[in-house]
């Protein structure tokens, strides 16, 4: 009988990858939901624009579009942000992605869902623009920092 060796850490860095990329993907698809009353809609819409997050950067390999493009398509593919989970690597960057992608779905599937009800907060409109803001922020803040621990 063969036996494979599993690199313990190896494999906490990909589930952990896994758990921060799922947060990202459902947040998307409740705010999906939450815009598209359709079931059906919303599903295709899903599937649809959670592939092409997956595969954006995966273009790059056919074509040269040119900096400021390859950094868009980089940048919302979400399988280009794991990636280095996949390695066994923990990217502190790649997690506050996830984690801010995550928060900012959320907020706006919030704000999507009391704009239906008829109600609208100015405490929830600020949450939402500072969410927004601070989103970007720390994105920029965290791309120029290089902080990963190696778990391979």
């Amino acid at each position: 009988m063969w036996f494979i060796k599993v690199d313990f850490f190896h494999v906490s860095a990909s589930l952990t990858g896994i758990i921060f990329y799922t947060a990202a993907s459902v947040s998307l698809t409740v705010y999906i939901h939450s815009k598209i009353k359709n079931s059906g809609t919303a599903f295709i819409a899903t599937a649809v624009i959670l592939a092409s997050t997956n595969l954006a950067h995966r273009i790059l390999f056919y074509t040269d579009p040119g900096d400021i493009i390859s950094f868009i398509l980089k940048y919302v593919s979400f399988s280009c942000h794991y990636e280095s989970f996949s390695k066994g690597i923990i990217d502190f960057g790649e997690l506050i992605f996830f984690a801010g992608t995550t928060f900012l779905f959320m907020i706006l599937s919030c704000r999507s869902k009391e704009k239906e009800r008829g109600i609208e907060s100015d405490f929830l409109k600020k949450i939402t623009h500072s969410a927004f803001i601070s989103f970007i922020l720390i994105q920029l803040i965290f791309s120029r920092f290089n902080s990963k621990i190696d778990l391979t």
